[in-house]
């Protein structure tokens, strides 16, 4: 069971991922990307949803203790490069990113007309880091270290929550069912 479940992890993400492993170096300027309006390119992505308040819930805990929870969007990983771009709002809400593999890609802020932060979450799911990226930037923002899962949330978002790096999070069966289907 668990040969099938890593080979079908492997042939759902594996081939969809680009940035695994990519060198700084050879990331195209932001802008030659970004090219046409906002709102006529990412109109079909499933990820350009209206916030959804029946969304399941990341839990973060310190020493096994409760301390919040960040409903979230998991889009298909052929929209990783999508994003929350072109969108509007956000709500209270945050979107999940998982790698089959670690990574030290970076993430950026092109077409996205809200500032975020974003957790750099390890393997053994604890916070590595959190990091501001703000509106309409062309910054690539860095992890400190390769890892497993991104967590964009508003603005502050962890701060408010108390939530810090060192902190776990944990998600529902349902979230582990979308990793694994892509649905």
């Amino acid at each position: 069971m668990r040969i099938f479940t890593i080979s079908i992890l492997i042939l759902f993400i594996g081939c969809t991922i680009e940035s695994s492993g990519s060198d700084r170096r050879t990331l195209p300027p932001a802008t030659e990307i970004s090219g046409a309006a906002p709102a006529e390119k990412y109109l079909n992505s499933s990820t350009n949803a209206k916030p959804n308040t029946e969304l399941p819930a990341i839990r973060f805990f310190r020493n096994q203790i409760f301390i919040a929870a960040l409903p979230v969007e998991v889009p298909p990983a052929s929209e990783y490069s999508i994003g929350l771009s072109g969108r509007d709002v956000l709500g209270e809400q945050g979107m999940l990113f998982w790698f089959v593999e670690e990574t030290d890609a970076p993430f950026w802020m092109v077409d996205t007309f809200f500032d975020l932060s974003i957790a750099w979450i390890g393997s053994d799911k604890s916070i590595l880091a959190i990091d501001s990226m703000y509106a309409q930037t062309e910054l690539y923002h860095y992890p400190p270290a390769p890892y497993l899962y991104a967590l964009e949330a508003p603005l502050d978002w962890y701060k408010q929550s108390g939530v810090e790096p060192g902190d776990r999070i944990e998600f529902p069966p349902v979230i582990l069912r979308i990793l694994l289907n892509g649905k």
